[in-house]
């Protein structure tokens, strides 16, 4: 079992808050019990920071964490090669520390729709555009070329990572149809090196796992494969100041997936003995990595005492 935490980057409007994510982003490298650091990714439809240059400067201030993109909504508008140069740019600098978690992100809502006119795509263009750079992107770091339009063009920063690890998202709502729901998993068993998703309970989270293990086997690949759970975390000594804080965030900024009287029942908010509780659930139905989100209008503060209350009942 690993835990990781996704960084606050949405609505960095200043290089003084750039600079306070980076230093977290290190003084949580500091903590063996960290294992990977997430950003968010868009470029019009949500205020997130550039994920690509942001993963970057993350990977230049730190020396052990994983770092990653989850997940990468924007895959199917970037152009193909300009993608791949990044990516190898990443993997190089951070070590081999870089993981993409893929999807397609959603087509409904202005700012979405504003997002995929700006870039002449539409939703079944951009996901279609986003399958073909998962491929490109397995070809180029295999390979170390990336070819587009039968025309091969070698990339000037060779991948550590051969291939780069390229898990996969989807978070169907919990009274999705089952033909929506067997599409969505069957694109995670078939595109992806792990699985990302949110907002789940340990029941349905078993049952699309075993789902997922059963097309990955048809598919013939490995059942046995990373399941990442993103949780939302607050933790505090006092449980009601956890919870206070924790509904305070989510009026401010709402939550992936997650209504706000669904907050308790979904999320790990509480003193550290409930939300222990609450991932070991997660993790007896087959997690085998953690996602926490601060979902807390303190977030370094919140980081700390994830680390000093959370992060030793998950020590080797």
């Amino acid at each position: 079992m690993t835990v990781g935490l996704a960084l606050p980057t949405r609505s960095l409007r200043t290089p003084e808050a750039v600079r306070d994510v980076l230093d977290l982003a290190e003084l949580l490298d500091g903590h063996e019990g960290w294992s990977d650091l997430w950003v968010g990714d868009s470029l019009l439809a949500l205020p997130f920071f550039e994920s690509m240059t942001l993963m970057a400067a993350i990977a230049a201030r730190t020396e052990r964490v994983g770092i990653g993109v989850a997940c990468q909504a924007t895959l199917g508008l970037r152009d193909p090669v300009l993608l791949a140069a990044q990516w190898a740019a990443v993997d190089q600098i951070s070590g081999g520390r870089a993981t993409l978690v893929a999807c397609p992100g959603w087509g409904s809502g202005d700012a979405v729709r504003a997002e995929l006119r700006a870039f002449d795509v539409n939703y079944v263009t951009k996901t279609q555009r986003m399958e073909r750079n998962i491929a490109l992107l397995r070809e180029a770091s295999a390979t170390g070329a990336i070819t587009v339009d039968d025309e091969t063009h070698v990339l000037p920063t060779p991948f550590v990572q051969r291939p780069l690890p390229i898990w996969f998202t989807a978070n169907p709502a919990e009274d999705a149809s089952p033909e929506t729901v067997e599409r969505l998993l069957d694109r995670v068993a078939r595109l992806g090196d792990g699985w990302l998703t949110y907002a789940v309970g340990p029941e349905l989270l078993a049952a699309r796992i075993a789902f997922v293990r059963e097309r990955r086997a048809a598919y013939g690949k490995d059942p046995n494969f990373p399941v990442c759970v993103g949780v939302n975390a607050n933790v505090h000594p006092d449980a009601d100041a956890a919870r206070a804080d924790a509904l305070s965030a989510w009026t401010r900024v709402g939550s992936r997936n997650v209504a706000i009287e669904d907050v308790d029942r979904l999320g790990a908010i509480g003193d550290a003995g409930h939300v222990v509780a609450k991932l070991d659930a997660l993790r007896a139905a087959g997690a085998t990595h953690f996602s926490l989100y601060l979902l807390s209008d303190r977030p370094r503060e919140q980081a700390e005492l994830l680390t000093d209350h959370l992060l030793p009942a998950f020590a080797p």
